[in-house]
C-alpha cells in the first residue's frame, strides 16, 4: 500500500517553509524542502508565494501538518491531583482564564501530560494561541487551495523532527534530557525536553 507523504507548512516572518516527506521503514525522509524569503509580508503575498511553492515543486496536499511560529503562544504548566483525561480536561476548562490576559472565547488550546506520579498527580503543559490567529493563518492557507489536517505548535514540529532524527534515534533514552536549538535568521528556538517529550519552548530574537 502506498503511503500518502506527509506536508508540513510554517509562515514566520519573513519566511515560508515548506517540507514535504515519506515514512520508509518507520524512519521520516525528507522529499522535498522549500524556504522562502518574503519582503512583502501581506497575507496576499503569502497566498501568492505558497501557490507559487505547490504549484512549482508538484507538492501534495493530501496529509498537511501546519505549523505555528512560537511567538504566538503562550505555555503553561500545570499539577492536577488526578490521572484522568477527562478531570484534566475540565481543570483545565476551570483554571485556563486565570493565566492568560483574554477571554476564554478568544484562545484555542491543546494539552499534552509530561507525567503521571506515583502521589496521584498529573504534570501538564498547555499551549493558548488567540483564535484570531488561528484564524488569519487558516484563511491564508485556505486562500491557496492548502486545507491543512492539523495544526500544531512549531515547537513539536521540531519534537518530530529530533524523533525521527536518526542519530537521537540511537543516542537518546527516554529518560534523558537535551535541548535543541533551532537557529532562525531573525530569531531562533530553544526546546527542552526529556526522552522525546517536550517539557518546554522559548523563542529568542536572536538569528
Amino acid at each position: 500500500m502506498k503511503k500518502t507523504p506527509i506536508t508540513v507548512i510554517e509562515i514566520a516572518e519573513p519566511f515560508i517553509k515548506v517540507a514535504q516527506g515519506k515514512s520508509v521503514k518507520k524512519v521520516m525522509r525528507l522529499t522535498h524542502c522549500v524556504i522562502k524569503k518574503i519582503e512583502n509580508f501581506s497575507d496576499e503575498k503569502i497566498t501568492e508565494i505558497l501557490i507559487e511553492i505547490v504549484t512549482q515543486n508538484k507538492i501534495a496536499l493530501s496529509n498537511v501538518v501546519f505549523l505555528f511560529p512560537r511567538r504566538f503562544a503562550t505555555l503553561i504548566h500545570f499539577q492536577f491531583p488526578t490521572h484522568i483525561q477527562s478531570e484534566i480536561q475540565q481543570m483545565i476548562d476551570l483554571q485556563i482564564i486565570n493565566h492568560v490576559p483574554y477571554l476564554k472565547e478568544d484562545i484555542i488550546f491543546d494539552y499534552s501530560i509530561l507525567e503521571k506520579e506515583q502521589s496521584g498527580y498529573s504534570k501538564v503543559l498547555v499551549s493558548v494561541v488567540q483564535k484570531e490567529v488561528v484564524l488569519r493563518y487558516l484563511k491564508i492557507l485556505n486562500q491557496a487551495e492548502v486545507y491543512p489536517q492539523e495544526a500544531a505548535l512549531s515547537s513539536e514540529g521540531i519534537k518530530h523532527l529530533v524523533r525521527d532524527h536518526q542519530y537521537f534515534m540511537k543516542e537518546t533514552k527516554e529518560t534523558s534530557s537535551f535541548c535543541v536549538i533551532n537557529m532562525g535568521a531573525g530569531c531562533s528556538e530553544i526546546c527542552f525536553f526529556q526522552g522525546y517529550q517536550l517539557l518546554f519552548s522559548r523563542e529568542i530574537p536572536l538569528g
